[in-house]
């Protein structure tokens, strides 16, 4: 027997399985945060035994960590916000192969607007009560939260075009019923785009390129309306083509730009360093978001381009502060280059005359197509150089634990979605703590992403989230403001006053 089994919470038993030849057996329950018993884990051998202190306490360890493990992979593919699928979940099952699947891209109509006129709290909370309302409304299909106030239906089962529109009845209705919110009716529109995979096998991701060719020309025609995709609709074709054409002699001619948003000490509000993000104002389309131009530009084959450039000038530029300041860069193409993005960075830093201990890289999963062993061996390179690693978006990603248990990471970055949801509901301080702790147990920095309200920071304080970063504290902002401000105070000292830009 296990000394002290009442304790550690062990089930025991020297019951003699005779088809195994098990004669000694110590078993504890994966218990889960909100007391859910998911399985458990045991030890099996087959010489009939007892089993010690150490072993009990180690079987104990690893229940745990399988049970944070279990939520965490739940979060993983899960919006916090609304409970509904993630995009995660779409991008691991892509690449899969579909028959007589529908795909509805729905989108609320200017919800900008709306966002605008309730507020972050009110505007989350009728995102949820939508998510909740299309679940019950079409439970036949997979909600999926892509962004905002974008979802993603998912039907695999055959639909008739009669049945198509009848369910894209359904979400218009569903959408345009009055919600209340904080006492104030909101009505909604939306528009939809719809891809259908006929009997042949078609990949996911083209039915939902397809779909959102195909909202696109739904809200060309007014919102409020469903467009079903057809070949001929090349729209967002056209748009990718002038930034493909383009995107090249912007960064010749350095029409691209860089901002820097600065990161804090959630304690003491020091300035911890500043993350470089790539900003495009195109001459004929306008502000382009980096998250329009930098997908189509990596479908291209540019980013590698776009990473050296983003390196050079941030360091560059860095380097000629009146401080030593810490630069976050968030590049996807360098774990592919290995060896000769070692070499650049070696000439960079040579040439700007930052020091290296200011440098932090970024790694995402989706920027390290590469085995683990190989991305081990790139990041001990980096850290030879005395050049720090984090890994961003974590909890997004479906090894984001894997991540962390196999990488020399230095730095954790939790997702904004994490925090958008940390106000006041108990769920969403769990899954935070629960991140905290695992960073916790790899001794790792962590930073608050997408800071937005006070609320969260003080919530975040109180966790002891090491460090924040977002509008509440400071907006992106040029080189020479960033100048100007560090040549004032580069403290965060005072909560109701935040070194708002």
């Amino acid at each position: 027997m296990i000394p002290n089994a009442r304790k550690h919470d062990i089930v025991c038993s020297l019951k003699i399985t005779k088809k195994l030849g098990i004669q000694a057996y110590a078993g504890v329950p994966i218990t889960l945060s909100n007391g859910t018993i998911f399985g458990t884990i045991c030890i099996l051998d087959k010489r009939p035994r007892s089993f010690t202190e150490s072993e009990a306490e180690h079987l104990q360890n690893m229940a745990s960590l399988l049970a944070n493990a279990i939520e965490l992979e739940y979060v993983n593919i899960h919006d916090p916000l609304t409970n509904a699928y993630n995009y995660a979940f779409l991008q691991q099952r892509a690449a899969s192969s579909l028959r007589e699947t529908t795909v509805f891209h729905v989108d609320i109509d200017h919800f900008k607007l709306h966002s605008d006129s309730l507020g972050l709290e009110d505007a989350n909370t009728l995102l949820l009560q939508l998510a909740e309302r299309l679940k019950r409304a079409v439970s036949e299909g997979l909600i999926v939260r892509i962004s905002g106030d974008e979802f993603i239906i998912l039907v695999e089962q055959p639909l008739t075009e009669g049945g198509i529109q009848r369910l894209s009845e359904r979400i218009h209705t569903t959408c345009g019923q009055p919600f209340s919110i904080s006492r104030r009716p909101v009505r909604l529109t939306c528009s939809i785009g719809t891809s259908v995979s006929g009997p042949d096998d078609i990949q996911l991701d083209e039915l939902l390129q397809q779909a959102a060719i195909a909202l696109q020309e739904a809200k060309k025609q007014g919102y409020d309306q469903t467009v079903m995709y057809e070949s001929g609709m090349h729209t967002s074709y056209s748009y990718k083509r002038t930034i493909v054409r383009d995107l090249p002699e912007a960064l010749r001619s350095g029409k691209l730009a860089l901002v820097y948003q600065p990161q804090f000490h959630t304690e003491s509000g020091e300035l911890r360093g500043v993350e470089a993000l790539i900003r495009w104002q195109h001459p004929e389309l306008g502000y382009i978001s980096p998250a329009d131009f930098l997908p189509i530009a990596e479908e291209a084959g540019l980013m590698h381009a776009i990473d050296r450039w983003v390196i050079f000038e941030s360091c560059r530029q860095i380097a000629t502060l009146p401080i030593p300041v810490g630069l976050a860069i968030n590049v996807s193409s360098f774990p592919s280059k290995g060896g000769y993005l070692i070499s650049y960075i070696q000439e960079v830093i040579q040439e700007t005359g930052i020091k290296a201990s200011q440098l932090e890289f970024e790694l995402t999963e989706t920027s390290a197509p590469l085995s683990m062993e190989k991305l081990k061996n790139f990041i001990e390179s980096l850290r030879q150089l005395n050049v720090r690693i984090a890994l961003d978006d974590f909890g997004t990603g479906y090894s984001s634990l894997t991540y962390i248990q196999q990488l020399p990471l230095h730095t954790l970055k939790l997702d904004r979605s994490f925090i958008a949801s940390l106000n006041g509901s108990i769920q969403s301080e769990k899954i935070v703590e629960q991140m905290l702790a695992v960073a916790g147990l790899f001794e790792l920095d962590v930073i608050a992403e997408g800071v937005e309200t006070s609320r969260q920071w003080s919530r975040l304080r109180e966790l002891r989230c090491g460090f924040v970063q977002g509008y509440y504290c400071a907006k992106p902002v040029s080189l020479p403001i960033l100048k100007a401000y560090l040549q004032h105070d580069p403290t965060f000292s005072n909560e109701n006053v935040p070194p708002l830009f």
